[in-house]
């Protein structure tokens, strides 16, 4: 099963991050942050964690360590 068959997936991609200790896939798009579980079977979960921006979200940064994710929007570093 392809990742990239999910409608998720229609628009293009500004950014992607992987977090290799939770075996996430991060991405964000013009509209939308999302995450991926990296989980290796048939199966996945996918979560838009933030969407309807003002402008298109960038600079998709991981923290593993520290369980955090951050990108930049116009600009301006935002967490989330």
């Amino acid at each position: 099963m392809s990742l990239f068959a999910s409608t998720a997936f229609m628009e293009p991609l500004t950014s992607i991050a992987v977090d290799w200790m939770a075996r996430n896939l991060y991405y964000s798009s013009n509209k939308s942050i999302g995450v991926i579980k990296l989980d290796g079977g048939d199966s996945y979960y996918h979560q838009i964690l933030r969407s309807n921006f003002d402008a298109t979200p960038k600079a998709l940064v991981v923290n593993p360590a520290a369980g955090s994710v951050a990108f930049m929007l116009s600009f301006r570093c935002v967490d989330c």
